[in-house]
């Protein structure tokens, strides 16, 4: 019950660790906090703790966001939501010995993830994708999608709007895909085995990254990317 595989055969790890507020995918890290304070949109995360295997990396008297992600190499987004009313959100960067990496401003943020190995981040808005390469502050800008994912070599990002996925790398479109998904709810690409899988609300495909074929689709509705 503690291990999932990802589409491209990965074994994900979940240590049980009833306590915890929020881990990393691969179950390395993990963080727990008290909930302070409440208001509209906003709450105090006190007492904040990062752990890597069960040993502790750093306390937070108070966290700088009221909700955060965990990457799997330790990296935490920090969301800040105090200038919620205003339509703009704060992501606080923090390695994971507790230093503070960079900090990025958003308006009309709702979609965020991190890449697999951890090391960038996107943040889609109403209008574009940004991927933030965290350790040397640089911004990459993509058209907007309603999904999107980064390779494992964090080289290949994927962007999925009606009906298609546009594939990039390092920065430069190389593929369009046709999916004929209206509304894509997940995609996953995979450099290391050259796959793009996305998903709606009924059916897997999956693709070859190298010319666009569909390889294996799934109509039963039960299959998860």
């Amino acid at each position: 019950g503690n291990i999932s595989v990802s589409f491209n055969g990965k074994f994900i790890h979940h240590p049980p660790t009833s306590n915890s507020r929020a881990q990393s995918e691969n179950g390395a890290f993990r963080c727990t906090y008290d909930i302070g304070q409440v208001s509209d949109e906003v709450r105090r995360l006190n007492n904040f703790k990062l752990y890597e295997n069960n040993q502790l990396l750093f306390t937070l008297k108070q966290a700088p966001g009221s909700d955060l992600y965990i990457s799997n190499s330790g990296i935490i987004a920090f969301m800040d939501h105090t200038y919620q009313y205003r339509g703009e959100l704060t992501i606080n960067f923090y390695s994971k010995y507790g230093r503070h990496l960079l900090s990025k401003t958003f308006k009309g943020a709702s979609l965020f993830g991190f890449s697999s190995a951890g090391n960038k981040f996107g943040v889609g808005t109403s209008s574009q994708l940004y991927v933030i390469s965290i350790m040397n502050n640089q911004t990459e800008t993509y058209p907007q999608g309603f999904q999107f994912d980064i390779s494992e070599a964090e080289n290949l990002v994927a962007v999925a709007s009606e009906n298609m996925v546009q594939i990039y790398s390092d920065g430069t479109r190389q593929r369009v895909i046709a999916t004929g998904f209206k509304h894509t709810r997940k995609v996953k690409i995979s450099s290391a085995n050259n796959l793009l899988a996305v998903i709606d609300k009924r059916q897997l495909k999956v693709f070859s990254l190298a010319d666009g074929r569909l390889l294996f689709e799934n109509k039963n509705g039960r299959a998860h990317v």
